[in-house]
């Protein structure tokens, strides 16, 4: 039974223990209420409780609250504050100001929200759109984020995609992977568990842990601190003007960027790239690191006068005598490789290689020994690296290469 409600602009909605599904709109009706549940008026506040199926036609102006409903929800059209706590089931926002969601047990989808904060924890996916402001808790599933301003998550515990940011990314704890398309504002994540890929990136990028592989293009260049476990690819744009350091303390690092070696060990590298700026600091722990300056091949990369002046007096004759070496060692294992079937593939297309932690392991009997790759340093690790570095080999057949899975 429909009931009707005059009321004013500033009339607050509160909805409690209410079941099944719950539908607040918005409306152009300033001075008036429409339910079509039983509810009850005291001033500028409409109580519905324990109601089943409710429907309700706000002022646009309303503040709402719904809280400890076993239902799905849908709020829409509202400029009023939208409150919802203890929520058993999905719930849907579109077009409101400010929006905060404590403790859901279900999926969320919202999208053209100027502020949405999530207290407690979320235990659903999140697909999220148009979010000027947005400051998560927890999230026990997975979150797709769109055309985004400013986002803050402590954590998070499936994966996270974002495409288009146009603020500042905080990420706290994300146990599985990141992706990110298009970021113009810097990017801070403290801890990421899986692999790390972004694309379009114009800000700042402090990534001190992750665990998996890390691949990040970036389309201008401020301050880099990334550090991961598995294999580092960084694409710069032509023309960048950086200070370059590369840490690879158990594998290797290929610079196809024309950079110009200040000083290196097998393990370290630091130089400068075109006039030098901000500092690109990159680190593998247990693999490689490829850097690439605008996709085009060039040469691994450029001494200083000061790193080769020590060098120059052992003379020419051994020097030509280790180009010829090194040379040999390239084309036999070219001939090698390509006997063995390496050839040039498409695009990178990333894989995801992490087990995750509430995979079931196999019995200890039945695990199969781990596939043994090129040893760090060898020739044939050196040339898989330089082909990924020209563009030959995609990433995602490198790693497998590398780790000896073909």
């Amino acid at each position: 039974m429909a009931q009707s409600f005059s009321v004013s602009e500033q009339v607050r909605i509160e909805i409690r223990g209410c079941r099944d599904r719950v539908t607040v709109m918005g409306w152009d009706d300033v001075r008036s209420v429409v339910t079509d549940v039983a509810a009850r008026q005291d001033g500028d506040s409409i109580f519905v409780e324990e109601a089943r199926r409710v429907g309700l036609r706000v002022p646009r102006t309303a503040s709402v609250s719904i809280a400890d409903c076993d239902a799905d929800v849908r709020v829409e059209g509202l400029a009023g504050r939208v409150e919802l706590a203890s929520i058993d089931g999905d719930v849907v926002l579109r077009g409101l100001t400010e929006a905060v969601i404590r403790d859901l047990d279900g999926d969320l989808v919202a999208k053209g929200v100027g502020s949405l904060t999530g207290a407690g924890r979320w235990d659903g996916d999140a697909a999220l759109r148009g979010i000027e402001q947005l400051q998560i808790a927890q999230v026990e599933g997975d979150a797709s984020l769109g055309d985004v301003g400013t986002v803050t998550i402590e954590t998070i515990e499936g994966d996270l995609n974002i495409r288009g940011l146009r603020g500042a990314l905080r990420l706290g704890q994300v146990d599985g992977d990141v992706t990110l398309h298009d970021a113009a504002g810097d990017l801070n994540l403290a801890r990421v568990d899986g692999d790390f890929v972004a694309q379009g990136v114009r800000g700042n990028v402090d990534a001190p842990e992750i665990d998996g592989d890390a691949v990040l293009s970036l389309d201008e260049v401020k301050g880099v601190l990334l550090r991961a476990d598995g294999d580092v690819v960084l694409n710069l744009p032509i023309g960048t003007n950086a200070e370059i350091e590369l840490d690879v303390p158990h594998g290797d690092w290929v610079a196809r960027a024309g950079i110009r070696i200040i000083e290196q060990d097998e393990h370290h590298m630091r130089g400068t790239l075109g006039s030098g700026g901000p500092k690109v600091q990159l680190e593998s722990l247990h693999d490689d690191i490829v850097v690439r300056a605008g996709g085009i091949p060039g040469p691994r990369a450029e001494f200083s006068e000061e790193f080769r002046a020590p060098f120059v007096e052992m003379g020419q004759e051994m020097a030509e005598m280790g180009q010829r070496i090194a040379q040999e060692v390239r084309q036999s294992v070219h001939e090698s490789l390509t006997r063995s079937g390496f050839r040039s593939h498409g695009s990178y297309e990333f894989r995801h290689h992490r087990k995750r932690r509430h995979q079931h392991h196999a019995p200890e009997e039945t695990v199969e020994p781990e596939p043994s790759g090129p040893v760090a340093g060898s020739p044939e690790r050196r040339a898989i690296l330089d082909a990924i570095a020209r563009g030959e080999l995609s990433v995602d057949d490198a790693i497998r290469k590398l780790r000896g899975e073909e």
